[in-house]
């Protein structure tokens, strides 16, 4: 459920970018959010 929360918040975030390189910005925001959630664990640990 964080996940999708995240990937939701980033798509908001990306979205004025995404009308005019949609699949580079979408395929950085991905890389993006996976970044996040792993610093995020790493900072939990």
């Amino acid at each position: 459920m964080e996940y999708a929360n995240v990937n939701s918040h980033l798509e908001r975030n990306i979205n004025p970018f995404h009308l005019t390189n949609g699949i580079g910005i979408r395929t950085t925001g991905v890389m993006t959010g996976r970044s996040l959630i792993n610093y995020k664990i790493l900072d939990l640990g």
